[in-house]
Protein backbone atom coordinates (compact mmCIF):
# COMPACT_ATOMS: atom_id res chain seq x y z
CA UNK A 1 0.00 0.00 0.00
CA UNK A 2 2.85 2.01 0.77
CA UNK A 3 4.08 1.67 -3.06
CA UNK A 4 0.20 2.97 -3.87
CA UNK A 5 1.10 6.12 -1.97
CA UNK A 6 3.70 7.41 -3.45
CA UNK A 7 2.73 6.68 -6.45
CA UNK A 8 -0.29 8.67 -6.11
CA UNK A 9 2.01 11.88 -4.88
CA UNK A 10 4.32 11.11 -7.84
CA UNK A 11 1.31 11.65 -10.26
CA UNK A 12 0.03 14.51 -8.39
CA UNK A 13 3.47 15.62 -8.21
CA UNK A 14 3.87 15.54 -12.41
CA UNK A 15 0.62 16.85 -13.21
CA UNK A 16 1.18 20.09 -10.65
CA UNK A 17 4.74 20.56 -12.39
CA UNK A 18 2.64 20.35 -15.66
CA UNK A 19 0.24 23.30 -14.59
CA UNK A 20 3.18 25.03 -13.45
CA UNK A 21 6.01 24.85 -15.93
CA UNK A 22 2.34 25.71 -18.18
CA UNK A 23 1.62 29.38 -16.83
CA UNK A 24 5.54 30.19 -16.71
CA UNK A 25 6.30 29.11 -20.34
CA UNK A 26 3.32 31.28 -21.46
CA UNK A 27 4.99 34.40 -18.87
CA UNK A 28 8.49 33.69 -20.25
CA UNK A 29 7.54 32.93 -23.49
CA UNK A 30 6.87 36.48 -23.83
CA UNK A 31 10.44 37.87 -22.94
CA UNK A 32 12.44 35.23 -24.44
CA UNK A 33 11.42 32.06 -27.06
CA UNK A 34 14.30 30.13 -25.33
CA UNK A 35 14.15 28.96 -21.37
CA UNK A 36 14.97 26.37 -18.93
CA UNK A 37 12.06 23.99 -17.81
CA UNK A 38 12.94 24.76 -14.73
CA UNK A 39 12.39 28.54 -14.52
CA UNK A 40 9.19 28.19 -16.00
CA UNK A 41 8.62 25.55 -13.18
CA UNK A 42 9.48 28.12 -10.78
CA UNK A 43 8.19 31.47 -12.05
CA UNK A 44 4.52 29.09 -12.67
CA UNK A 45 4.47 28.61 -8.98
CA UNK A 46 5.15 32.53 -8.28
CA UNK A 47 2.49 32.98 -10.55
CA UNK A 48 0.02 30.89 -8.90
CA UNK A 49 0.80 32.13 -5.46
CA UNK A 50 -0.37 35.46 -7.04
CA UNK A 51 -3.71 34.23 -8.23
CA UNK A 52 -4.35 32.65 -4.63
CA UNK A 53 -3.95 35.47 -2.73
CA UNK A 54 -6.07 37.96 -4.70
CA UNK A 55 -8.62 34.94 -5.52
CA UNK A 56 -8.76 34.46 -1.19
CA UNK A 57 -9.77 38.21 -0.85
CA UNK A 58 -12.96 37.27 -2.69
CA UNK A 59 -13.91 33.74 -2.29
CA UNK A 60 -12.50 30.79 0.14
CA UNK A 61 -9.95 28.72 -1.81
CA UNK A 62 -12.17 26.14 -3.26
CA UNK A 63 -12.03 23.47 -5.98
CA UNK A 64 -13.34 26.38 -8.43
CA UNK A 65 -9.47 27.71 -7.93
CA UNK A 66 -7.56 24.88 -8.45
CA UNK A 67 -9.74 24.50 -11.91
CA UNK A 68 -8.70 27.90 -12.90
CA UNK A 69 -5.34 27.66 -12.38
CA UNK A 70 -5.36 24.14 -14.04
CA UNK A 71 -7.06 25.96 -17.16
CA UNK A 72 -4.32 28.05 -16.75
CA UNK A 73 -1.82 25.51 -17.29
CA UNK A 74 -3.32 24.32 -20.22
CA UNK A 75 -3.83 27.17 -22.04
CA UNK A 76 -0.31 28.19 -21.31
CA UNK A 77 1.29 25.07 -22.18
CA UNK A 78 -1.12 25.21 -25.51
CA UNK A 79 -0.48 28.51 -26.42
CA UNK A 80 3.47 28.21 -25.69
CA UNK A 81 3.33 24.56 -27.23
CA UNK A 82 6.40 25.69 -30.02
CA UNK A 83 8.59 26.59 -27.39
CA UNK A 84 7.82 24.52 -24.86
CA UNK A 85 8.50 21.32 -27.00
CA UNK A 86 11.64 21.97 -27.81
CA UNK A 87 12.89 22.55 -24.15
CA UNK A 88 10.87 19.09 -23.37
CA UNK A 89 13.35 17.36 -26.18
CA UNK A 90 15.72 18.56 -24.16
CA UNK A 91 15.85 16.46 -21.04
CA UNK A 92 17.51 13.43 -23.16
CA UNK A 93 20.51 15.85 -23.14
CA UNK A 94 21.18 15.77 -19.48
CA UNK A 95 22.34 12.32 -19.43
CA UNK A 96 21.53 8.54 -18.04
CA UNK A 97 22.88 9.04 -14.84
CA UNK A 98 21.55 12.59 -14.35
CA UNK A 99 17.68 11.36 -15.08
CA UNK A 100 18.42 7.89 -12.71
CA UNK A 101 19.79 10.26 -10.00
CA UNK A 102 16.95 12.20 -9.95
CA UNK A 103 14.35 9.82 -10.40
CA UNK A 104 15.76 7.74 -7.23
CA UNK A 105 15.58 11.19 -5.56
CA UNK A 106 12.04 11.87 -6.18
CA UNK A 107 11.18 8.69 -5.64
CA UNK A 108 12.60 8.67 -2.21
CA UNK A 109 10.90 11.91 -1.12
CA UNK A 110 7.45 10.32 -2.21
CA UNK A 111 7.79 7.40 -0.18
CA UNK A 112 8.76 9.77 2.75
CA UNK A 113 5.92 12.18 1.61
CA UNK A 114 3.93 9.21 2.11
CA UNK A 115 3.96 9.09 6.28
CA UNK A 116 2.41 10.21 9.13
CA UNK A 117 2.25 13.91 9.87
CA UNK A 118 4.43 14.86 12.89
CA UNK A 119 5.31 18.23 12.08
CA UNK A 120 4.72 20.44 15.59
CA UNK A 121 3.53 23.48 13.69
CA UNK A 122 1.20 21.73 11.71
CA UNK A 123 -0.62 20.70 14.84
CA UNK A 124 -0.70 23.90 16.24
CA UNK A 125 -1.64 26.22 13.63
CA UNK A 126 -0.94 25.44 10.22
CA UNK A 127 -3.80 22.77 9.72
CA UNK A 128 -6.45 25.32 10.67
CA UNK A 129 -4.95 28.00 8.92
CA UNK A 130 -5.45 25.73 5.98
CA UNK A 131 -8.92 25.24 7.10
CA UNK A 132 -9.67 28.52 7.89
CA UNK A 133 -8.58 29.40 3.92
CA UNK A 134 -10.97 26.55 2.56
CA UNK A 135 -13.87 27.66 4.51
CA UNK A 136 -13.90 31.29 3.86
CA UNK A 137 -11.95 34.33 2.28
CA UNK A 138 -10.09 36.48 4.07
CA UNK A 139 -11.10 36.60 7.75
CA UNK A 140 -10.83 39.95 9.57
CA UNK A 141 -9.33 39.90 13.07
CA UNK A 142 -8.46 35.63 12.19
CA UNK A 143 -4.96 36.48 15.07
CA UNK A 144 -7.24 37.36 17.75
CA UNK A 145 -8.39 33.76 17.71
CA UNK A 146 -5.53 32.24 17.96
CA UNK A 147 -1.34 35.02 17.32
CA UNK A 148 0.24 32.08 15.03
CA UNK A 149 -3.34 32.54 12.43
CA UNK A 150 -1.70 36.15 11.56
CA UNK A 151 1.29 34.95 10.11
CA UNK A 152 -0.76 34.51 6.56
CA UNK A 153 1.78 32.28 4.80
CA UNK A 154 0.96 32.01 1.34
CA UNK A 155 2.40 28.36 1.72
CA UNK A 156 -1.25 27.50 3.35
CA UNK A 157 -2.99 28.59 0.15
CA UNK A 158 -1.02 26.45 -1.82
CA UNK A 159 -1.86 23.48 0.59
CA UNK A 160 -5.73 24.64 0.50
CA UNK A 161 -5.65 24.69 -3.38
CA UNK A 162 -4.65 20.88 -3.47
CA UNK A 163 -7.08 19.93 -0.70
CA UNK A 164 -9.97 19.74 -3.46
CA UNK A 165 -11.16 16.61 -4.85
CA UNK A 166 -9.76 13.29 -4.64
CA UNK A 167 -7.01 14.56 -2.11
CA UNK A 168 -9.30 16.20 0.63
CA UNK A 169 -7.99 16.21 4.10
CA UNK A 170 -4.62 14.45 3.03
CA UNK A 171 -2.81 17.62 1.16
CA UNK A 172 -0.27 17.86 3.88
CA UNK A 173 1.51 15.10 1.81
CA UNK A 174 1.89 17.00 -1.08
CA UNK A 175 2.98 20.67 -1.29
CA UNK A 176 6.88 20.65 0.90
CA UNK A 177 8.14 17.75 -1.39
CA UNK A 178 7.28 19.22 -4.57
CA UNK A 179 9.14 22.29 -3.63
CA UNK A 180 12.09 19.88 -2.86
CA UNK A 181 11.65 18.25 -6.49
CA UNK A 182 11.63 21.77 -7.94
CA UNK A 183 14.69 22.58 -5.98
CA UNK A 184 16.58 19.53 -6.95
CA UNK A 185 15.60 20.08 -10.84
CA UNK A 186 18.58 22.65 -10.50
CA UNK A 187 20.81 20.96 -8.43
CA UNK A 188 21.13 17.76 -9.57
CA UNK A 189 22.27 18.49 -13.31
CA UNK A 190 24.60 21.03 -12.07
CA UNK A 191 26.69 18.55 -10.15
CA UNK A 192 26.28 16.15 -12.95
CA UNK A 193 27.65 18.53 -15.26
CA UNK A 194 30.56 19.19 -13.47
CA UNK A 195 31.43 15.79 -12.74
CA UNK A 196 31.29 15.54 -16.39
CA UNK A 197 33.57 17.88 -17.64
CA UNK A 198 31.30 19.53 -19.42
CA UNK A 199 30.73 22.50 -17.64
CA UNK A 200 33.00 24.71 -15.21
CA UNK A 201 30.47 27.38 -14.35
CA UNK A 202 31.39 28.86 -10.97
CA UNK A 203 27.04 28.75 -10.66
CA UNK A 204 26.95 25.09 -11.19
CA UNK A 205 29.33 25.18 -8.31
CA UNK A 206 27.43 27.42 -6.37
CA UNK A 207 24.12 24.68 -6.80
CA UNK A 208 26.31 21.76 -5.99
CA UNK A 209 27.44 23.59 -2.60
CA UNK A 210 23.38 23.52 -2.34
CA UNK A 211 22.84 20.13 -2.70
CA UNK A 212 24.16 19.83 0.90
CA UNK A 213 20.73 21.17 2.48
CA UNK A 214 18.45 19.69 -0.82
CA UNK A 215 20.11 15.93 0.34
CA UNK A 216 19.62 16.46 3.86
CA UNK A 217 15.62 17.72 2.96
CA UNK A 218 15.27 14.85 0.67
CA UNK A 219 16.27 12.17 3.22
CA UNK A 220 15.87 13.39 6.84
CA UNK A 221 14.00 16.86 6.60
CA UNK A 222 9.84 16.84 7.97
CA UNK A 223 8.14 16.55 4.31
CA UNK A 224 4.70 15.46 5.43
CA UNK A 225 2.42 19.13 6.93
CA UNK A 226 2.32 22.37 6.52
CA UNK A 227 5.61 23.62 7.04
CA UNK A 228 6.74 26.83 5.66
CA UNK A 229 10.91 27.06 6.34
CA UNK A 230 11.46 24.38 3.88
CA UNK A 231 9.24 26.01 0.84
CA UNK A 232 10.67 29.56 1.62
CA UNK A 233 14.53 28.61 1.69
CA UNK A 234 14.09 26.92 -1.29
CA UNK A 235 12.71 29.67 -3.17
CA UNK A 236 15.31 31.98 -1.97
CA UNK A 237 18.24 28.95 -3.11
CA UNK A 238 16.40 29.11 -6.42
CA UNK A 239 16.61 32.88 -6.82
CA UNK A 240 20.19 33.15 -5.66
CA UNK A 241 21.40 30.51 -7.97
CA UNK A 242 19.58 32.26 -10.60
CA UNK A 243 20.95 35.81 -9.25
CA UNK A 244 24.76 34.37 -9.24
CA UNK A 245 24.13 32.69 -12.63
CA UNK A 246 23.14 36.74 -13.67
CA UNK A 247 25.93 38.09 -11.99
CA UNK A 248 28.98 35.55 -12.86
CA UNK A 249 31.15 37.27 -14.94
CA UNK A 250 31.47 34.20 -17.25
CA UNK A 251 27.78 33.80 -18.13
CA UNK A 252 27.08 37.82 -18.34
CA UNK A 253 29.14 37.86 -21.81
CA UNK A 254 27.36 39.90 -24.93
CA UNK A 255 26.22 36.56 -26.02
CA UNK A 256 24.00 35.50 -23.21
CA UNK A 257 22.32 38.48 -22.07
CA UNK A 258 19.32 37.89 -23.05
CA UNK A 259 19.27 34.49 -20.67
CA UNK A 260 21.10 36.67 -17.93
CA UNK A 261 17.78 39.09 -18.00
CA UNK A 262 15.31 36.27 -17.93
CA UNK A 263 17.25 34.45 -15.10
CA UNK A 264 17.18 38.16 -13.24
CA UNK A 265 13.22 38.26 -14.02
CA UNK A 266 12.73 34.71 -12.71
CA UNK A 267 14.92 35.39 -9.60
CA UNK A 268 12.96 39.02 -8.49
CA UNK A 269 9.97 36.40 -8.55
CA UNK A 270 11.48 34.11 -6.32
CA UNK A 271 12.59 36.40 -3.74
CA UNK A 272 9.10 37.70 -3.73
CA UNK A 273 7.81 34.26 -3.45
CA UNK A 274 10.17 33.78 -0.35
CA UNK A 275 9.03 36.42 1.12
CA UNK A 276 5.59 35.90 1.19
CA UNK A 277 6.18 31.96 2.40
CA UNK A 278 8.40 32.86 5.25
CA UNK A 279 8.62 36.51 6.92
CA UNK A 280 12.15 35.44 8.36
CA UNK A 281 13.76 35.33 5.04
CA UNK A 282 12.39 39.15 4.13
CA UNK A 283 16.05 40.66 4.43
CA UNK A 284 17.90 38.24 2.41
CA UNK A 285 14.97 37.96 -0.37
CA UNK A 286 14.63 41.58 -0.34
CA UNK A 287 18.26 42.27 -0.51
CA UNK A 288 18.44 39.51 -3.02
CA UNK A 289 15.36 41.21 -5.43
CA UNK A 290 16.95 44.98 -5.12
CA UNK A 291 20.29 43.42 -6.90
CA UNK A 292 18.52 41.41 -9.25
CA UNK A 293 16.81 44.74 -9.86
CA UNK A 294 19.71 47.17 -10.27
CA UNK A 295 21.53 43.88 -12.08
CA UNK A 296 18.70 44.16 -14.35
CA UNK A 297 18.82 47.87 -14.82
CA UNK A 298 22.21 48.17 -15.59
CA UNK A 299 21.77 45.64 -18.55
CA UNK A 300 23.25 47.05 -22.01
CA UNK A 301 19.94 46.06 -23.79
CA UNK A 302 17.56 47.79 -26.10
CA UNK A 303 15.39 50.49 -24.04
CA UNK A 304 11.97 48.62 -25.01
CA UNK A 305 12.93 45.34 -24.18
CA UNK A 306 14.59 46.71 -21.25
CA UNK A 307 11.39 48.53 -19.98
CA UNK A 308 9.38 45.32 -20.63
CA UNK A 309 11.74 43.16 -18.88
CA UNK A 310 11.73 45.60 -15.76
CA UNK A 311 7.47 46.06 -15.85
CA UNK A 312 7.18 42.41 -16.12
CA UNK A 313 8.95 41.45 -12.95
CA UNK A 314 7.88 44.63 -10.96
CA UNK A 315 4.47 44.02 -12.01
CA UNK A 316 4.48 39.79 -10.84
CA UNK A 317 6.68 41.34 -7.83
CA UNK A 318 3.89 43.41 -6.94
CA UNK A 319 1.02 40.86 -7.60
CA UNK A 320 2.96 38.49 -4.93
CA UNK A 321 3.79 40.76 -2.31
CA UNK A 322 1.17 43.55 -1.94
CA UNK A 323 -2.11 41.06 -1.64
CA UNK A 324 0.24 39.52 0.96
CA UNK A 325 0.70 42.63 3.12
CA UNK A 326 -2.99 43.74 2.53
CA UNK A 327 -3.88 39.80 3.95
CA UNK A 328 -1.67 40.76 6.99
CA UNK A 329 -3.63 44.13 7.49
CA UNK A 330 -7.18 41.87 7.06
CA UNK A 331 -5.65 39.49 9.62
CA UNK A 332 -3.82 40.96 12.48
CA UNK A 333 -4.59 44.99 11.49
CA UNK A 334 -0.44 44.84 10.80
CA UNK A 335 1.25 43.97 7.66
CA UNK A 336 4.41 42.01 9.40
CA UNK A 337 2.79 40.45 11.68
CA UNK A 338 3.32 39.56 14.81
CA UNK A 339 5.84 43.21 14.14
CA UNK A 340 3.14 45.88 15.69
CA UNK A 341 4.53 48.26 13.13
CA UNK A 342 2.28 49.89 10.66
CA UNK A 343 -1.12 49.01 11.74
CA UNK A 344 -4.03 50.45 11.11
CA UNK A 345 -6.76 51.72 13.21
CA UNK A 346 -9.82 49.01 12.45
CA UNK A 347 -12.00 47.41 15.06
CA UNK A 348 -9.91 43.68 14.42
CA UNK A 349 -6.27 44.98 15.10
CA UNK A 350 -4.99 42.64 17.34
CA UNK A 351 -4.15 44.25 20.54
CA UNK A 352 0.34 45.54 20.38
CA UNK A 353 0.49 43.56 23.68
CA UNK A 354 -0.29 40.25 21.85
CA UNK A 355 1.23 41.02 18.82
CA UNK A 356 4.81 41.43 21.66
CA UNK A 357 4.14 38.72 23.39
CA UNK A 358 4.00 36.59 20.46
CA UNK A 359 7.07 38.69 19.06
CA UNK A 360 8.81 37.61 22.35
CA UNK A 361 7.43 34.07 22.73
CA UNK A 362 9.03 33.40 19.20
CA UNK A 363 12.37 34.76 19.98
CA UNK A 364 12.73 33.04 23.45
CA UNK A 365 12.14 29.80 21.96
CA UNK A 366 14.74 30.41 19.07
CA UNK A 367 17.08 31.43 21.38
CA UNK A 368 16.67 28.61 24.34
CA UNK A 369 13.66 26.30 23.54
CA UNK A 370 11.70 25.39 26.47
CA UNK A 371 13.58 28.43 28.48
CA UNK A 372 11.53 30.65 30.71
CA UNK A 373 11.43 34.53 28.83
CA UNK A 374 13.97 35.74 31.73
CA UNK A 375 16.13 33.25 30.81
CA UNK A 376 16.47 34.01 27.44
CA UNK A 377 16.70 38.18 27.95
CA UNK A 378 20.21 39.97 27.08
CA UNK A 379 22.96 37.76 26.29
CA UNK A 380 22.60 35.30 28.83
CA UNK A 381 21.43 32.90 26.27
CA UNK A 382 24.30 32.76 23.97
CA UNK A 383 26.50 29.97 25.94
CA UNK A 384 23.24 27.49 25.87
CA UNK A 385 22.77 28.42 22.45
CA UNK A 386 26.24 27.08 20.96
CA UNK A 387 26.09 23.79 23.40
CA UNK A 388 22.62 23.14 21.70
CA UNK A 389 23.56 23.33 18.15
CA UNK A 390 27.41 22.56 18.25
CA UNK A 391 26.26 19.45 16.91
CA UNK A 392 23.94 20.61 14.13
CA UNK A 393 26.06 19.60 11.05
CA UNK A 394 23.72 20.20 8.07
CA UNK A 395 22.39 23.42 9.48
CA UNK A 396 25.53 25.46 11.24
CA UNK A 397 28.89 23.42 11.11
CA UNK A 398 29.41 22.89 7.62
CA UNK A 399 28.06 25.66 6.49
CA UNK A 400 30.10 27.67 8.80
CA UNK A 401 33.45 25.58 7.75
CA UNK A 402 32.41 26.00 4.23
CA UNK A 403 32.32 29.95 4.26
CA UNK A 404 35.56 30.34 6.29
CA UNK A 405 37.33 28.08 3.72
CA UNK A 406 36.41 30.32 0.95
CA UNK A 407 36.97 33.53 3.05
CA UNK A 408 40.39 32.42 3.39
CA UNK A 409 40.39 31.73 -0.47
CA UNK A 410 39.24 35.19 -1.12
CA UNK A 411 42.11 36.92 1.27
CA UNK A 412 44.76 34.74 -0.64
CA UNK A 413 43.21 35.78 -4.02
CA UNK A 414 43.00 39.87 -3.04
CA UNK A 415 46.90 39.31 -1.79
CA UNK A 416 47.36 37.97 -5.08
CA UNK A 417 45.55 39.80 -7.09
CA UNK A 418 43.93 36.87 -8.64
CA UNK A 419 40.72 37.39 -10.69
CA UNK A 420 38.07 34.26 -11.05
CA UNK A 421 34.73 34.22 -12.97
CA UNK A 422 33.21 34.13 -9.25
CA UNK A 423 33.91 37.58 -8.13
CA UNK A 424 30.56 39.08 -9.34
CA UNK A 425 29.18 36.23 -7.47
CA UNK A 426 30.38 38.21 -4.10
CA UNK A 427 27.65 40.46 -4.76
CA UNK A 428 25.07 38.16 -3.08
CA UNK A 429 27.08 38.48 -0.01
CA UNK A 430 25.72 41.58 1.11
CA UNK A 431 21.73 40.37 1.24
CA UNK A 432 23.21 37.15 2.64
CA UNK A 433 25.52 38.76 5.69
CA UNK A 434 22.39 40.58 6.14
CA UNK A 435 20.24 37.75 6.38
CA UNK A 436 22.21 36.16 8.97
CA UNK A 437 22.81 39.24 11.11
CA UNK A 438 18.98 39.57 11.11
CA UNK A 439 18.37 36.27 11.72
CA UNK A 440 20.84 35.96 15.21
CA UNK A 441 19.25 38.97 16.57
CA UNK A 442 15.76 38.09 15.71
CA UNK A 443 15.12 34.30 16.42
CA UNK A 444 18.27 32.40 15.93
CA UNK A 445 16.88 28.64 15.50
CA UNK A 446 19.20 27.38 12.70
CA UNK A 447 16.29 26.81 10.22
CA UNK A 448 14.96 29.91 10.55
CA UNK A 449 17.99 31.32 9.07
CA UNK A 450 19.24 28.36 6.87
CA UNK A 451 18.48 30.69 4.11
CA UNK A 452 21.11 33.44 4.83
CA UNK A 453 23.37 30.49 6.20
CA UNK A 454 23.84 28.68 3.14
CA UNK A 455 23.46 31.18 0.43
CA UNK A 456 26.69 32.71 2.66
CA UNK A 457 28.51 29.10 2.58
CA UNK A 458 27.49 28.68 -1.18
CA UNK A 459 28.93 32.11 -2.31
CA UNK A 460 31.95 31.96 -0.56
CA UNK A 461 32.46 28.12 -1.10
CA UNK A 462 32.24 28.64 -4.57
CA UNK A 463 34.37 31.29 -5.00
CA UNK A 464 37.02 28.89 -3.24
CA UNK A 465 36.61 26.19 -5.55
CA UNK A 466 37.17 28.26 -8.42
CA UNK A 467 39.91 29.87 -7.27
CA UNK A 468 41.83 26.48 -6.37
CA UNK A 469 40.70 24.10 -9.29
CA UNK A 470 39.87 26.62 -12.04
CA UNK A 471 43.17 25.83 -13.72
CA UNK A 472 43.25 22.29 -12.77
CA UNK A 473 42.30 18.88 -14.46
CA UNK A 474 39.23 17.55 -14.51
CA UNK A 475 40.22 14.85 -12.12
CA UNK A 476 41.07 17.53 -9.69
CA UNK A 477 37.05 18.99 -9.75
CA UNK A 478 35.62 15.48 -10.01
CA UNK A 479 37.68 14.86 -6.21
CA UNK A 480 36.28 18.55 -4.90
CA UNK A 481 32.89 17.40 -6.20
CA UNK A 482 33.37 13.84 -4.70
CA UNK A 483 34.02 15.46 -1.21
CA UNK A 484 31.19 17.05 -1.55
CA UNK A 485 29.67 14.23 -1.93
CA UNK A 486 30.99 13.04 1.16
CA UNK A 487 29.90 16.26 2.94
CA UNK A 488 26.27 15.59 2.18
CA UNK A 489 26.45 11.84 3.26
CA UNK A 490 28.03 13.24 6.76
CA UNK A 491 25.51 15.63 7.11
CA UNK A 492 22.76 12.99 6.76
CA UNK A 493 23.64 11.50 10.10
CA UNK A 494 24.03 7.20 8.65
CA UNK A 495 23.85 6.20 12.10
CA UNK A 496 20.17 8.08 12.67
CA UNK A 497 19.00 7.32 9.05
CA UNK A 498 16.96 4.07 9.56
CA UNK A 499 15.24 5.55 12.44
CA UNK A 500 14.50 8.93 11.32
CA UNK A 501 13.51 8.43 7.78
CA UNK A 502 12.34 4.82 7.05
CA UNK A 503 10.67 3.50 10.51
CA UNK A 504 7.91 5.52 10.26
CA UNK A 505 7.37 4.31 6.81
CA UNK A 506 6.84 0.61 8.11
CA UNK A 507 3.52 1.70 9.08
CA UNK A 508 1.58 3.45 6.20
CA UNK A 509 -0.66 1.01 4.93
CA UNK A 510 -2.69 3.78 3.30
CA UNK A 511 -3.60 7.49 2.89
CA UNK A 512 -2.84 9.01 6.36
CA UNK A 513 -5.23 11.90 7.75
CA UNK A 514 -4.05 14.65 9.92
CA UNK A 515 -3.98 13.60 13.71
CA UNK A 516 -7.14 13.79 15.73
CA UNK A 517 -7.69 15.55 18.99
CA UNK A 518 -10.38 15.64 21.33
CA UNK A 519 -11.64 19.26 22.29
CA UNK A 520 -13.65 20.84 24.82
CA UNK A 521 -15.85 23.40 24.49
CA UNK A 522 -15.05 27.38 26.19
CA UNK A 523 -17.08 30.59 26.34
CA UNK A 524 -15.88 33.94 26.07
CA UNK A 525 -17.23 36.93 28.29
CA UNK A 526 -19.27 37.84 24.55
CA UNK A 527 -21.20 34.23 24.96
CA UNK A 528 -18.71 33.05 21.73
CA UNK A 529 -18.39 29.12 22.09
CA UNK A 530 -14.32 28.30 21.01
CA UNK A 531 -12.72 24.59 21.22
CA UNK A 532 -10.02 24.30 23.04
CA UNK A 533 -7.98 20.84 23.12
CA UNK A 534 -8.44 18.82 25.87
CA UNK A 535 -4.50 18.29 26.44
CA UNK A 536 -1.40 20.14 24.80
CA UNK A 537 -1.73 22.73 22.69
CA UNK A 538 -2.20 21.42 19.15
CA UNK A 539 -5.56 21.77 17.27
CA UNK A 540 -4.79 19.53 14.44
CA UNK A 541 -7.88 18.93 12.66
CA UNK A 542 -10.73 20.23 14.85
CA UNK A 543 -14.00 22.16 14.10
CA UNK A 544 -13.67 25.80 13.86
CA UNK A 545 -12.68 28.05 15.69
CA UNK A 546 -10.31 26.20 17.76
CA UNK A 547 -7.49 27.46 19.68
CA UNK A 548 -4.72 25.99 22.06
CA UNK A 549 -5.16 29.53 24.00
CA UNK A 550 -8.68 30.76 24.92
CA UNK A 551 -8.58 34.72 25.16
CA UNK A 552 -11.57 35.73 27.15
CA UNK A 553 -12.76 39.37 25.32
CA UNK A 554 -12.64 37.38 21.93
CA UNK A 555 -15.67 38.32 20.37
CA UNK A 556 -17.24 38.07 16.87
CA UNK A 557 -17.19 41.25 14.87
CA UNK A 558 -21.24 40.35 13.66
CA UNK A 559 -23.01 37.87 15.83
CA UNK A 560 -24.45 36.32 12.48
CA UNK A 561 -21.04 34.80 11.24
CA UNK A 562 -17.21 34.24 11.64
CA UNK A 563 -16.90 35.32 8.03
CA UNK A 564 -16.90 38.89 9.43
CA UNK A 565 -13.86 38.16 11.47
CA UNK A 566 -13.23 38.43 15.33
CA UNK A 567 -12.03 41.12 17.90
CA UNK A 568 -10.23 41.29 20.79
CA UNK A 569 -9.32 43.71 23.60
CA UNK A 570 -6.60 41.80 25.88
CA UNK A 571 -4.35 38.82 25.98
CA UNK A 572 -5.22 35.09 25.61
CA UNK A 573 -4.95 32.72 28.48
CA UNK A 574 -0.95 32.47 27.29
CA UNK A 575 1.27 30.33 29.95
CA UNK A 576 2.70 32.85 32.15
CA UNK A 577 5.53 34.48 30.95
CA UNK A 578 7.55 32.88 33.15
CA UNK A 579 6.81 29.68 32.13
CA UNK A 580 7.59 27.18 28.78
CA UNK A 581 7.00 28.80 25.65
CA UNK A 582 5.02 27.16 23.37
CA UNK A 583 5.31 26.18 19.38
CA UNK A 584 7.82 26.61 17.24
Amino acid sequence: MLAVVAASILLTWLVCAAVFIGIGSFFLGQIRKEYALTDAFWIGIAIVVAILEIYHFVRPVDLGATTLIACFGFVGALVSRRSLLPELKKIRSIGLWTALCYTMLIVLLALRSAGPCEHYDTGLYGAAAIRWAITYPVVPGLANLHGRLGYHSSVFLCIAALDQGVWRNLAHHLFAGLIIAGLLGYVVPAYFRLLRGTSTSSADWFLSILLIPAMFWTAEEQVVGSMTDVPATAACFAGAALLFRGLSKELSARNDSSNSDQRLVVAMALFALAAVFKLSTVVVAGLGWSIAFLQLWSLTRKSGKRIQLIAASLVLSAAIVLPWIACGLVQSGYPFYPKPLLGIPVDWQVPSAAANWETAAIRSWARMPHARLSETQGFRWIGSWVRGNSRNREGLEVPILIAVAGGLACIFALVRRKRTGAWQGLWLLIPSLAGCLFWFLQAPDPRFGKAAIWITAGTLGTFGVVYLFQDKELKWRRIALLGLAAITAWCLYPRTLWRLSARPLLGVHGFLRLPMVKVVSRQTLSGLVVYVPAEGDKCWDAPLPCTPYLNKTLRLRRAESMRWGFASEGLPDVPDVAGPIPGK
